[in-house]
């Protein structure tokens, strides 16, 4: 897979990254954890002003700029390492579902999984997508 068509699985996989890590979803290591990912102000409890940022905030935004640059650099490992295993376990599902599922299944999915599996047909080989497991950074590995 070239860098130009790391772009759509890189947007994809940004919204799983930010969107996965829930208080009960320990990350794979290395990852933030706890609440930052999933409310928008890093902290339901107590709102940020408009403008300003949280230590959560920055360390999720940190987080996923470490994985996009690992991503475009081939290092799976590396990103692999920047998510929860949940998030791993969801793309080793798209994963088999690029490989497996039939159409009319892939067209009843959410959107998000239709162009994850849509784009995983369209840009990877099938003979990567059975060696390659779980999240798309391994897809990278040399």
């Amino acid at each position: 897979m070239s860098v130009p068509g790391l772009v759509l699985p890189v947007l994809v996989s940004a919204l799983f990254v930010l969107g996965c890590n829930t208080p009960n979803d320990a990350p794979s290591s290395g990852a933030p954890s706890g609440s930052a990912a999933s409310s928008p102000s890093g902290s339901a409890a107590s709102p940020v002003a408009k403008g300003s940022t949280t230590a959560e905030e920055t360390a999720v935004r940190e987080a996923f700029l470490r994985y996009r640059e690992a991503l475009i650099a081939r290092k799976g490992d590396e990103a692999v390492a920047l998510v929860t295993t949940k998030t791993i376990a969801h793309y080793d599902a798209m994963r088999l579902a690029a490989l497996r599922m039939p159409a009319a299944e892939v067209r009843a999915r959410p959107l998000m999984d239709l162009m994850f599996i849509l784009s995983l047909r369209a840009r990877s080989p099938k003979e990567e997508l059975l060696r390659s497991t779980g999240a798309p950074a391994r897809f990278c590995s040399s």
